[in-house]
């Protein structure tokens, strides 16, 4: 389901410096240096990664961008790594690294095909034309993809609070685990709380 921003966006080519990831310069507030992730996030998406690969199995991330939690969950060997990217060229980079498992294209579309299951799922995208993304993958699809037992997590920032991941989860009847750390953004020292779920 692609609407005017995902169309422009997947048209790109992405800006990555090694710090940033880019949006294109039509995206609000049209400059190249709106960032659609960032290197900072490495401590969280460490801590991500650890939670979500506690049990090993297969697992499912939607979202590979400047592929760090990608690495970290490569890093405990899990059975099966398997990625979703909606951006060519980015799945291209994360093919380019090795990653064997790389589906292309909006999860949005992908996940209905899916018939296959999995033992943790990692969800981050980027929310194009005011898509609530995060919402509609929690409510409509995470139950049916992950095992029973198993291990839901998500970059627990903006985008899940706004769309109300935490609870979707809680009324499914899941485990809640949080981990909280502290990390640098800007400088300025933060916590953020690494949350899972147990199905």
């Amino acid at each position: 389901m692609e609407g005017k921003q995902l169309k422009s966006w997947i048209s790109t080519e992405p800006k990555l410096d090694g710090d940033y990831l880019h949006l294109p310069n039509w995206y609000p507030p049209l400059n190249s240096k709106h960032q659609i992730m960032h290197n900072w996030e490495t401590p969280l998406m460490a801590i991500d990664a650890k939670q979500i690969c506690s049990k090993g199995g297969s697992i499912l991330n939607i979202g590979y961008g400047m592929g760090i939690i990608d690495r970290f969950i490569r890093d405990y060997n899990p059975k099966k790594h398997t990625i979703i990217e909606v951006h060519p060229l980015i799945a291209d980079n994360a093919i380019k690294e090795g990653f064997k498992n790389v589906l292309v294209g909006d999860w949005y579309d992908i996940v209905k095909g899916l018939d296959e299951t999995f033992d943790a799922i990692y969800f981050d995208t980027f929310c194009f034309d005011n898509r609530p993304d995060w919402k509609i993958f929690t409510k409509y699809h995470v139950d049916r993809l992950l095992k029973p037992g198993g291990i839901f997590s998500y970059f627990n920032r903006g985008a899940a609070k706004k769309q109300g991941v935490e609870d979707i989860c809680r009324k499914m009847g899941w485990n809640k685990r949080t981990i909280t750390i502290e990390f640098i953004e800007n400088k300025e020292t933060k916590q953020y709380e690494s949350i899972s779920w147990h199905k």
